[in-house]
Parts: structure tokens; sequence; C-alpha cells
């Protein structure tokens, strides 16, 4: 009896061990929202100032409008600047990289063709649009910007 209790601490411990040693795999983190993010083309389609209750998506140059954002499963992001460049010298394509943090919703990522980070907190994502929300804050004011991609 010692030995058949002895041998089941002896599992447990080990499998304790085994189960905190287990990184969380970014894929499974949210089974609902990466699936409906990854490896799809989205376009900005609009974007709102919240603080003024304006529609600046008209103030976003017309060369960039057309950029198409794919958040790759391996945390790469790809920009592809679609038919319009803004210049005809720079790249069709360029890099970055995402992450998604699911316990505050929190999409950020890191674009080489605007050489900008963004953080947006997902307030919705189906399978056609995705709709985020920018806060910053310059001085004691606090900005708020809805930003809507369409899937294309």
């Amino acid at each position: 009896m010692k030995q058949t209790n002895a041998l089941l601490i002896l599992i447990l411990i080990a499998g304790s061990f085994l189960m905190l040693s287990c990184k969380k795999d970014r894929r499974y983190a949210d089974t609902t929202t990466l699936p409906l993010l990854e490896n799809k083309n989205w376009k900005l389609t609009a974007k709102l100032d919240i603080f003024y209750n304006q529609d600046i998506y008209p103030d976003i140059d017309t060369c960039k409008r057309d950029d198409l954002y794919t958040f790759n499963e391996d945390g790469s992001l790809t920009v592809n600047n679609n038919h319009t460049k803004c210049n005809t010298t720079e790249s069709q394509v360029f890099g970055g990289n995402w992450t998604y943090n699911s316990d505050i919703k929190e999409l950020m990522y890191y674009s080489e063709h605007d050489s900008q980070n963004v953080s947006l907190t997902i307030s919705s994502i189906s399978d056609n649009t995705l709709v985020g929300f920018q806060h910053i804050t310059i001085g004691s004011i606090r900005y708020t910007f809805a930003w809507t991609f369409s899937k294309q």
C-alpha cells in the first residue's frame, strides 16, 4: 500500500511539473478571435476620432487606404501596398509583427510600412469585420480612435 501511495504521489508531482513547464500556445489562447483574425487580408475602411466625433478616414493618404494587413499565424505581419503605392520606388510588401492578449482583448502590431506600433482593444470581430479602439494620451487629454477593418 505504501508503494502504491508513493508511486501515486510521484506521478502527481511529475504531472504538476509537466503542466507548469508547458508554454501556452498563442494560437489557442483565444479560440474565437484568433481563427477569425489570422491569415486573412484586412483593409482599413473607417477611422473615427471619438473625442471630436469626427470621421478622419478621409485624412488618411489615399495610397494607404487600400493597404492589406495580414496577421500571420506565426506572429508576423504582412502589409501589402495593394494597388496604390505612396512612392513608386517603395516595396510592394512590408513586414512587421503582432501579438494578441486575450485577457484584455488587445491587438498590438508593428508595421515596417508605417514604422509605428499600434495597440487596439478589439470590441468586435466577425468573419468580415474587425473593430478596435486605440487610446492615445497627449498631455492631459485622452483621445480615442475607432478603427474598422474589412476582410478582403
